[in-house]
């Protein structure tokens, strides 16, 4: 066979390869649209949507569409439900909470700590969960005198022991919990130190019930804390929000004080983002 011939078939293969490129390309990029419309029709539903409706809205064909839950479904983004129905995938929330930790938390939070300070008189913490360890990331002082060993901002050795601790704690899954407090020596600070692992996962338990967390001398001796999380704009745990009171104020002012902390950190919630209402 001649060269010109060779050549001519080689530039024809090359051109039907790179026409073949060019559709698959076109192909994955359709699929990848109708995945994430498949995503946004999902989150816009009332409640979960079944395949059919979903199908009629992407205007494609059914099998079209369970190919594209299907994948969706094994990546996290979407979960199935009963009768062929569909709602979003834990997924999501994890993304969101990436997305979330990129912006500063303490920034957006501290002024509202500061009112709370100067309303008070008492020093508030902000804390947050970093890699399954809790954090203290801003103090605003408002205290003239010091209720509580000085944390300063950085990680929190024992935070099953204090209310910021044991709101962001509480929000975490069983596992988290139970692989948390395996992890390091449940020591007492105090004699009202909760040391017992079932004690412990009682009081978190309770405090997911409440919407905040108490540390009732637990930590140090004289001193009671009070804490709430912050929502993120999904209504999960971005941090929590707390401060510091003597034991007498505590008892005298204990309503008021869980309120205001309550409503300062559902404030916090709502500059990043959170739409819900405000704590009962």
């Amino acid at each position: 066979m001649s060269e010109a011939p060779t050549r001519r078939m080689e530039g024809a293969a090359l051109r039907a390869a790179l026409r073949a490129a060019d559709t698959d390309g076109r192909d994955h990029l359709a699929s990848a649209g109708r995945a994430l419309r498949a995503l946004e029709l999902i989150s816009a539903a009332p409640g979960p949507l079944p395949a059919k409706a979903l199908a009629q809205q992407l205007n494609a064909s059914l099998g079209s569409s369970y190919r594209v839950l299907h994948t969706l479904e094994g990546e996290g983004y979407v979960v199935r439900l009963a009768h062929g129905c569909y709602g979003l995938g834990p997924k999501l929330s994890a993304l969101f909470r990436l997305f979330q930790e990129r912006f500063d938390v303490a920034r957006v939070a501290r002024p509202l700590m500061a009112d709370l300070a100067d309303e008070l008189g008492e020093d508030i913490f902000l804390a947050v969960l970093r890699s399954g360890e809790v954090a203290v990331v801003e103090i605003v002082r408002g205290s003239r005198r010091l209720h509580l060993p000085d944390p300063g901002v950085g990680f929190i050795r024992v935070a099953h022991v204090t209310a910021v601790g044991k709101v962001l704690l509480a929000a975490q899954p069983a596992g988290e919990i139970d692989d948390y407090l395996r992890s390091r020596p449940l020591e007492a600070c105090t004699s009202r130190t909760l040391v017992e692992r079932r004690q412990i996962v009682d009081d978190l338990a309770l405090v997911d019930d409440l919407g905040f967390g108490l540390d009732l001398e637990e930590l140090s001796e004289g001193c009671c804390c009070v804490a709430a999380p912050v929502p993120d704009a999904w209504g999960g745990t971005v941090a929590s929000l707390g401060l510091s009171v003597p034991l007498e104020r505590f008892r005298a002012e204990r309503e008021r004080i869980v309120r205001r902390c309550r409503e300062t950190a559902a404030a916090a919630g709502r500059a990043l983002g959170f739409e819900g209402g405000a704590p009962a």
